[in-house]
């Protein structure tokens, strides 16, 4: 794991690897709900600030590639 990002709101955690892979966490039922992998390391993760607009589902992932991914949780 090389960063996580845990929301105000929610019971969840994600985390973004050196796999390149991004995981959606119950840390309170200790399980995993979503993975996906994207070529490159990961390197940086955020949760965006929730707002009416977004409803805290947004997340940005920055890559060893230079690639930076905005991520939808729905």
């Amino acid at each position: 794991m090389r960063d996580i990002a845990v929301p105000d709101q929610l019971n969840c955690a994600v985390t973004v690897g050196e796999d390149g892979a991004v995981r959606l966490w119950d840390y309170v039922n200790a399980r995993e709900y979503y993975k996906r992998s994207f070529k490159g390391q990961g390197t940086c993760l955020e949760w965006l600030s929730y707002s009416k607009k977004n409803q805290g589902r947004v997340l940005i992932a920055g890559y060893s590639t230079g690639i930076v991914r905005y991520l939808l949780l729905n």
